[in-house]
């Protein structure tokens, strides 16, 4: 599809031949095919045989597991559906058949076209026609964007504590926050609510992207974004010189102070 392949192993697994599966997308750049992402069931198990067929349509993958064991019933079979957020695929949503059987292999085949999407269920028994095999239709919600804010982070001064909440509109929420594609400043981390938080302990630029993900539909967006260590600023005092006091008479001079910072503690010490 364009500049993106994938490419499905449904033997794959910890165990050589043991049948987990996985698919693997590959991504275009000019006339090199370079590996994005390695996609595998978040709830696989040996045999299921994901990637038995895979469908791709712009940013969603769909990838039959046609022998995955779903309760007690043996190889009914299922779909995984997977969308992309800047270069970083995620797991969307498994499908079942609302009544599936034992042995109907649903997911052994599957097609997508925009937000339908069929599968394949070629053993499924139609009344008294053993095997005759059926196709499901599927309507996949349509995800809005996300927005996330701030459009770009403070700086950090090393060794000084560092807090900056990161937030998403869009869509309903609640969400949960993850990092990839790099990592933040050694000392600060994200957490699960979009905070980073932490002390940085290393000078340089860092850059990284956080996904958050929708829980409530399992939309998912990403930014991308920079955050920059450095030392403390210089902060000027004026005036240079105080004037003259009299004694016995009351004294007043308002100092003032320059640099990044907006609020400023004095305290006065003897030289």
């Amino acid at each position: 599809d364009g500049d993106t392949m994938v490419v499905a192993a449904d033997w794959d697994g910890p165990v050589a031949g043991s049948g987990y599966g996985s698919v693997y997308v590959f991504t275009r750049g000019g006339a090199t095919w370079n590996q994005q992402q390695k996609l595998v069931a978040n709830d696989g198990a040996a045999y299921d045989h994901f990637g038995r067929s895979v469908a791709l349509d712009g940013a969603t993958v769909v990838v039959g597991a046609s022998a995955d064991d779903i309760g007690a019933f043996a190889d009914q079979g299922s779909a995984y559906v997977y969308t992309r957020s800047g270069s970083i695929w995620t797991q969307f949503q498994k499908l079942v058949a609302n009544d599936g059987e034992p042995q109907d292999s649903f997911g052994h085949a599957v097609a997508l076209d925009g937000d339908t999407l069929v599968v394949g269920a070629m053993m499924d028994n139609i009344g008294a026609n053993s095997s005759q095999g059926s196709v499901y239709v599927f309507n996949l919600p349509t995800c809005p964007p996300l927005t996330f804010a701030p459009a770009s982070l403070p700086n950090g001064i090393i060794l000084a504590a560092y807090q900056q909440p990161v937030t998403v509109s869009g869509g309903a929420g609640p969400y949960q926050f993850t990092i990839s594609n790099g990592a933040p400043p050694p000392g600060i981390s994200l957490n699960s609510s979009g905070s980073l938080l932490g002390t940085p302990t290393t000078l340089g630029s860092y850059q990284f992207t956080i996904i958050a993900t929708d829980l409530s539909s399992g939309c998912s967006g990403s930014r991308t974004y920079t955050l920059t260590v450095t030392t403390c600023p210089v902060i000027t005092i004026m005036p240079d010189d105080l004037p003259d006091g009299a004694m016995g008479e009351a004294y007043s001079q308002t100092l003032t102070a320059a640099g990044i910072a907006t609020r400023y503690d004095t305290i006065a010490s003897p030289s």
